[in-house]
């Protein structure tokens, strides 16, 4: 398990970042591969560390993530974004979560896939 700083380190050292997400198809290929390690909670590369409230994707800081409590597919700044949100999220929890998650909940099939944000800190794989 690492923070979500370290497990971004650990993607750049071998070339790559942590994940961006720009479909529902996408989302699903994530979950998929994450649910196959048998993990509840996964980062992914979004955070708002810079500003509150400005998601945006490490290695794509253009791509913004629109702030929704749903699952949409919509237009933002003249592109189309994505978002699974979970229902009430982001909510920062008082302060301090500012990286994405994406949440693998089997048993709980409607928030299966879903985005939270989390404490940087917190050690996920």
């Amino acid at each position: 398990p690492s923070t979500w700083s370290e497990a971004l380190t650990d993607c750049q050292r071998m070339g790559g970042t942590l994940a961006s997400v720009t479909n529902r198809e996408e989302n699903e290929a994530l979950h998929d591969v994450a649910s196959a390690t048998g993990q509840t909670n996964v980062w992914i590369g979004g955070n708002d560390r810079e500003s509150e409230g400005s998601w945006k994707w490490a290695g794509h800081p253009r791509l913004t993530i629109p702030q929704h409590d749903a699952s949409s597919e919509h237009r933002h700044s003249g592109a189309r974004a994505y978002t699974h949100w979970l229902q009430g999220e982001p909510d920062d929890n008082g302060a301090g979560e500012d990286c994405l998650v994406i949440l693998i909940l089997p048993s709980v099939d409607r928030l299966d896939g879903s985005w939270s944000d989390s404490d940087c800190a917190r050690r996920l794989p």
